[in-house]
């Protein structure tokens, strides 16, 4: 019986192989000359409208000797450019060859818009601390903006209506800090609260707040 060694006969063997480079979360990267891209499926998150997708793909890569082992957070680097995080794998033998369930989760080119992500600056002028500006943290970050929720305020006149959206954007350095979002077209909303920052599966949203009164 003929026993494949994963390292010296997987390029020989198996039709459809590519380069694709492993940027370790840890700090360095590591080519791999002879991957497989076993499976793609492409979707949407749910409730995004279409607005954000979501690439799963599935890579065999022979892992070349002396290098550490693959982990969950690494980013394999495939075609021109393409890009997906690690988020299982799965040693298989014979030979050091992995098996990586991966995504890439992107903003629908379709959908996409431009928007600043802003921070405010506070001074005291002599009545207590007050916002006198804003800084940017990230320009021109693109996003999808999904409308959630609409409430109407009738007390007053005129009537105010409070619309609340859900901003998924690109993952920034620190976000948390972000408290106001301007869109390309002049749209401002204020941030309420951020969510899924941090996680490598999703992309980071923010729960915005539109307030308008009526003319």
């Amino acid at each position: 019986m003929t026993v494949l060694n994963a390292e010296a006969d997987f390029a020989s063997v198996i039709d459809g192989l590519q380069s694709v480079t492993v940027q370790r979360e840890a700090g360095g990267s590591v080519v791999v000359a002879a991957a497989r891209l076993v499976s793609r499926a492409v979707g949407e998150e749910d409730s995004s409208g279409g607005g954000v997708l979501i690439e799963d793909l599935v890579w065999d890569l022979p892992w070349p000797d002396g290098a550490a082992s693959i982990d969950v957070g690494d980013e394999i680097e495939h075609g021109a450019s393409g890009s997906c995080v690690v988020l299982r794998v799965e040693q298989r033998g014979p030979g050091v060859r992995y098996r990586c369930t991966a995504r890439d989760v992107t903003i629908s080119d379709a959908t996409s818009v431009l928007v600043d992500l802003e921070s405010p600056v506070w001074e005291d002028l002599g009545s207590g601390p007050e916002i006198t500006g804003w800084t940017t943290i990230a320009a021109d970050v693109p996003a999808h903006i999904q409308p959630a929720v609409v409430e109407h305020d009738y007390s007053g006149d005129p009537t105010v209506s409070a619309s609340t959206f859900t901003v998924s954007c690109e993952a920034v350095d620190d976000l948390e800090l972000c408290e106001r979002v301007v869109a390309a077209d002049g749209a401002e909303y204020r941030v309420d609260r951020v969510l899924d920052d941090g996680r490598i599966d999703k992309l980071p949203v923010l729960e915005v707040t539109q307030t308008v009164a009526a003319s």
